[in-house]
């Protein structure tokens, strides 16, 4: 587990305008690998969802099942998570899991 003043435990993924659900998905699962590969007992992710695709100001095109596919990602850890999220226009409506997650 990694301990001291956190070096190297912010992570930002930039998206180049348009990205969709694949490249997404991917970003999601580098950032869990990387994360993992820590070895956290705990974790506090901010997460800024602002890439839904019909968000007129996110530039990116998510769709619903591309946040179902992060959570369920997110969710599969065994650390205890504590998310949050950030960044929803007030006009795009959240994602809904399939599972009510």
């Amino acid at each position: 587990a990694m301990t001291g003043t956190g070096d190297d435990a912010n992570l930002s993924r930039p998206l180049a305008l348009g990205s969709g659900d694949e490249i997404f998905r991917a970003a999601i699962n580098d950032g869990l690998a990387r994360i993992q590969s820590h070895d956290p007992s705990a974790l506090l992710l901010s997460l800024v969802f602002d890439a839904f695709v019909a968000d007129p100001l996110s530039g990116l095109k998510v769709p619903p099942a591309g946040f179902c596919a992060a959570v369920a990602a997110i969710g599969a850890r065994h650390a205890p998570t504590v998310p949050t999220l950030v960044g929803r226009s007030p006009r795009a409506p959240p994602a809904r899991h399939p599972h009510g997650v």
